[in-house]
């Protein structure tokens, strides 16, 4: 969508195909040059299904805490431990955590930091599966401000 790179925005949630993402753009000379924003984005809000197992319907305030900083907690070190596996292949990297809706908050991310390129992996998932659990790199496509570079997930070798 534009005509020149000069930063690049990845997106990671630890997964296997966010490091696929996150391998490409240490291995690919053009986009490892660049710097490199890692975003994670922390969703705090739990469905209560998930939230609460015994099925009471509130959950105390305090669990709820817990929980939110637990998921905050795990997203920050996906961030953090993707920046540093970077920086150590000397791209310039730093990371961030964002919280709510991922894909809104990664195309947010790409406002503010003023990127023109997010690369974010794909589970790959289709069909029914897809329609349930939806696709934040299909999001994030239709959505993005800018060029959007979709790593599918390959297959444990």
């Amino acid at each position: 969508r534009q005509t020149t790179l000069t930063k690049v925005v990845l997106a990671t949630d630890g997964s296997d195909g966010a490091r696929q993402a996150e391998e490409l753009v240490a291995r690919w000379p053009f986009l490892a040059a660049l710097p490199v924003r890692v975003v994670s984005v922390a969703s705090t809000t739990l469905p209560f299904a998930a939230a609460d197992p015994m099925g009471a319907g509130m959950m105390a305030a305090d669990t709820y805490q817990l929980l939110v900083d637990d998921v905050r907690a795990e997203h920050e070190r996906a961030a953090r431990e993707s920046a540093e596996r970077l920086v150590a292949r000397q791209v310039k990297a730093t990371a961030t955590v964002r919280e709510g809706y991922a894909p809104n908050e990664i195309v947010r991310e790409v406002a503010g930091s003023g990127a023109d390129l997010i690369v974010i992996g794909s589970r790959g998932r289709t069909g029914i599966t897809r329609l349930l659990l939806g696709s934040v790199a299909r999001s994030v496509l239709f959505q993005a401000p800018c060029s959007v570079l979709v790593v599918p997930q390959r297959a444990a070798e």
